[in-house]
């Protein structure tokens, strides 16, 4: 504004003479000029009194807004100076030791970001300043010096801009490590935001609309920067020890939802809650690309290379064996944060696996696994990851009934037609058909062992053990009764045509009914030599199942001893007319204790 002179104010009594004009010659004016010539001078002369109180009282209006604009500038100048002085920088340190000594970061009051002492003056100033037209240019220097202020505090924090480039350049550990921190940004970085809506809201309170767009203008960039993170993580590769990080971040900004919707109740803050809203739609289809990933892996066929080791898992070989681990109990958030968040306290687990998993160790079991039909290290890897999640103790669980509510429950895998209707819920088909893909990969191997007998034990010891896994934890509640009893109703199928396929060798013995003296002498020796086989082969194959292995024990020796019994009583006549037969004729106790030991070959290697 051009600088000019302050014109002196007149006196009361003539501003009040000049204010009363208008309604001294009201009459006159609104009678008109009449006929004669004194009515028109009288009209002319109220026209001119007229002209003057109006001149007179302009000067004194334009008078008047220069001084106004004058006490302007110098309000300006001391909102800005005053909320300069009285910001503040909160303890960041503080903060986090707050967060670890809540149960819910929710329950944090906001810092505060302007002295409580200037948030009086400030509000009269800018109610002034609002009043008087200035209101641009005093959400302008609100805006501008907050939103630095905010920026400083984010900086201190350590939150930094990233792009998808260097994120995908960076190494899983220090990739992980920042995911993690910003959980912790998040948390603090909202925390600081609502201090500065605390603060805008009484500097502006009571003069809509100019403070809720002052907090969103002001707010939203360092918003942008600090979800710009989760938006950019979403490129990386997706591998099965990854799915819990992209958890982590899911349930932090889940948890913080409700609060960037408060915070952005009104109409000017839309924007920020819908670009919220996709960060979690983000995350979330990040997660379930990632439990997708580890279907497909599970899902491949293995090659005959691939019996000497990990084959057919793609990249989960080098995750290690997650088998041996206890099942983790309810995870406090306060302890969370201090442990650098459920992530890394689900790693020490898994890094407390067995070595089966090593690079040679692994190859070394998985080739056991296979001659003596133990449970694969595979087995063991997708059950505990399944059983991690699908834990309703665990913190996450409650997250991943969400993050999977949206998984299409198509039913194109196979046996889906059986899975379907037996589970209930989007995470629990999910865990099915991980399980059903684990049982196709299993039947692959299982045909390439070339051996019948072989492969339902090696189908009936790893289907049991995902059954009795599986039932005896949280997520045999989530699969429900219906899908244990069809899954134990296939581990029974395996143990029988097991049983059968190692009495059906013995069939060759028991063929004809009449057999001379020399033909009964072969069969005789067929049949220990077929018991001695059974023995060695199953004195090296073990079934690590108890009951199972009870159950095998016990129905293979009756039907084996019962035929035996038969076929001695059949051909009793020619064994009792030769005292000596060249073989021997073992009795069914001899037969019995030959077999007991067999399947006695201690522990599964696996977990």
């Amino acid at each position: 504004m051009d600088d000019e002179p302050i014109i002196p104010m007149s006196d009361p009594v003539a501003l009040l003479s000049h204010i009363e004009v208008p309604n001294q010659v009201r009459s006159v004016i609104m009678g008109g000029p009449g006929n004669s010539n004194d009515s028109y001078y009288t009209y002319l002369e109220a026209i001119d009194r007229l002209h003057g109180a109006v001149r007179f009282i302009e000067e004194e209006l334009r008078n008047g807004r220069y001084l106004i604009a004058k006490a302007m500038e110098n309000v300006k100048q001391d909102f800005s100076k005053l909320l300069t002085n009285s910001s503040l920088f909160p303890n960041l340190d503080e903060l986090r030791e707050a967060m670890l000594s809540e149960e819910s970061p929710d329950h944090i009051s906001p810092p505060e970001m302007v002295e409580a002492a200037a948030i009086p003056k400030l509000h009269a100033m800018a109610r002034r300043l609002i009043d008087n037209g200035c209101a641009p240019d005093c959400c302008k220097m609100y805006r501008e010096m907050r939103e630095a202020a905010l920026k400083r505090n984010f900086q201190r924090l350590g939150v930094q801009q990233v792009t998808k480039a260097e994120i995908q350049s960076t190494p899983w550990p220090r990739l992980e490590e920042k995911m993690r921190r910003w959980s912790e940004h998040m948390h603090i970085g909202m925390i600081l935001v609502a201090g500065e809506r605390e603060a805008c809201d009484q500097v502006f309170a009571g003069l809509e609309p100019h403070g809720e767009q002052c907090f969103v203008d002001l707010s939203r960039s360092s918003i942008i920067l600090l979800t710009h993170f989760g938006d950019a993580i979403s490129v990386i590769k997706k591998s099965p020890e990854r799915l819990f990080s992209f958890l982590d971040m899911y349930e932090t900004t889940l948890d913080l939802k409700s609060t960037v919707d408060e915070l952005y109740r009104a109409d000017e803050g839309r924007a920020v809650r819908e670009n919220y809203q996709e960060l979690l739609t983000i995350l979330g289809r990040a997660a379930r690309d990632t439990f997708e990933k580890f279907e497909d892996a599970v899902k491949a066929q293995p090659t005959a290379e691939d019996m000497g080791g990990m084959g057919g898992m793609g990249g989960m070989g080098g995750m290690g064996s997650m088998g041996g681990m206890g099942q983790p109990g309810n995870v406090p958030r306060a302890e969370m944060l201090r442990n650098g968040g459920f992530l890394n306290k689900l790693k020490k687990m898994m890094l407390k696996a067995d070595d089966n998993m090593s690079e040679v160790g692994g190859q070394q079991d998985v080739a056991a696994s296979n001659a003596s039909g133990d449970v694969h290290p595979i087995t063991s890897y997708v059950v505990n990851y399944l059983l991690l999640l699908c834990n309703s103790d665990l913190p996450y669980f409650s997250i991943l009934e969400c993050v999977f509510e949206d998984m299409a429950n198509t039913g194109n895998e196979s046996g889906a037609s059986i899975i379907t209707p037996r589970v209930q819920g989007r995470l629990a088909f999910a865990a099915a058909r991980i399980l059903e893909a684990l049982k196709v990969n299993l039947q692959h191997r299982a045909l390439m062992l070339r051996d019948d007998a072989l492969g339902e034990l090696f189908l009936m010891n790893n289907l049991a053990y995902v059954l009795t896994k599986i039932d005896a934890a949280d997520a045999g509640r989530l699969l429900g009764t219906a899908w244990i009893g069809n899954y134990g109703a296939i581990v029974d199928s395996h143990r029988d045509r097991f049983i059968n396929s190692s009495l059906a060798k013995f069939d060759p013995v028991w063929s004809d009914d009449r057999l001379d003296t020399a033909s009964l002498v072969k069969r005789l020796k067929l049949f220990n030599y077929t018991v001695e086989q059974m023995k060695q082969r199953y004195m090296a194959w073990t079934i690590p199942n108890r009951e199972l292995r009870a159950h095998v024990k016990k129905m293979t020796l009756k039907r084996l001893l019962d035929k035996y019994r038969d076929f001695i009583v059949r051909h009793r006549n020619v064994i009792q007319s030769h005292r000596t037969l060249d073989v021997r004729v073992f009795t069914c106790e001899e037969i019995e204790q030959m077999l007991l030991p067999c399947f006695d070959t201690g522990p599964s290697r696996v977990k």
